[in-house]
């Protein structure tokens, strides 16, 4: 699967996953997470940026914290320092 298949993987799934089980479920936010990456393959560095940042807003709103949120948080640093 090269990035462009994965990207799309990751959009449609989205749709899917936030029809299915709500926009703000952990889940989603591993897709969001996915869809980054992918984003960030692009250099497509705003919507990577949007992507992790939707992670952080669900992460938070659950009280997760874990090495995963830390992982976010660092590619959030990260994309903001070269904008």
């Amino acid at each position: 699967m090269d990035i462009v298949e994965a990207l799309e993987m990751f959009e449609e799934a989205l749709g899917i996953y936030s029809c299915t089980v709500g926009v703000d479920h952990p889940n989603v936010a591993d897709l969001h997470f996915g869809r980054g990456y992918c984003k960030e393959g692009f250099r497509d560095k705003e919507g990577a940026l949007e992507s992790y940042r939707e992670v952080q807003r669900i992460y938070g709103m659950h009280g997760i914290s874990s090495d995963d949120a830390e992982a976010v948080d660092e590619c959030v640093s990260r994309l903001e320092g070269g904008l």
